[in-house]
């Protein structure tokens, strides 16, 4: 039972690693993160950091963080075309959905309008950050098992056959 719980608690530990570097850096990169959610199935909305909203799904699999994109800006435009039944068509002049979307966005931009290499990095961020600590959790203890404490692991690890030889030969010497 124990087992269970402690790979339980490793996935989810690596579902919030995931979750947190692909915000920040989707953030620092430009890109508005519109929902960031931890699980899947019906959410529960725990809170909202700055323009981000935080929920929790019930069914405890997978994580996701949605960003601000083209299907975002028109799900948007089609409620506030929803909430407003007694205006005319909003949609019939195209001047009024641009003059829409520039106060929607307030100077935010789409994840499409990214620069490609904005785009690769935001989506492999935080896979990367999970093989590098994945490599941490499986080279770190064999490494210290090898070697003794951290403070012998030596900076090198090259392997020379001459000096067994040579300690060998000192220790027959008088």
């Amino acid at each position: 039972m124990l087992a269970v719980i402690a790979i339980f608690a490793a996935f989810v530990l690596t579902a919030l690693i995931w979750l947190g570097v692909t915000a920040i850096v989707s953030s620092w990169l430009g890109a508005t993160v519109l929902e960031a959610r931890l699980f899947i199935g019906p959410a529960i909305h725990m809170g909202q950091f700055q323009s981000t909203r935080l929920s929790l799904g019930l069914i405890p699999l997978g994580r996701s963080a949605r960003l601000l994109d083209q299907v975002a800006l028109e799900q948007a435009w089609n409620q506030e075309l929803a909430t407003q039944p007694e205006q005319p068509a909003l949609d019939s002049n195209p001047t009024d959905l641009i003059e829409w979307q520039n106060r929607f966005l307030q100077g935010r931009q789409l994840f499409e309008q990214l620069p490609w290499l904005s785009r690769l990095v935001i989506i492999l961020s935080g896979w990367l950050v999970i093989l590098l600590l994945a490599l941490m959790v499986l080279v770190v203890p064999q490494t210290i098992k090898r070697f003794g404490s951290p403070t012998r692991i030596p900076t090198t690890i090259c392997w020379n056959p001459i000096l067994p030889a040579l300690a060998s030969v000192r220790s027959t010497k008088p």
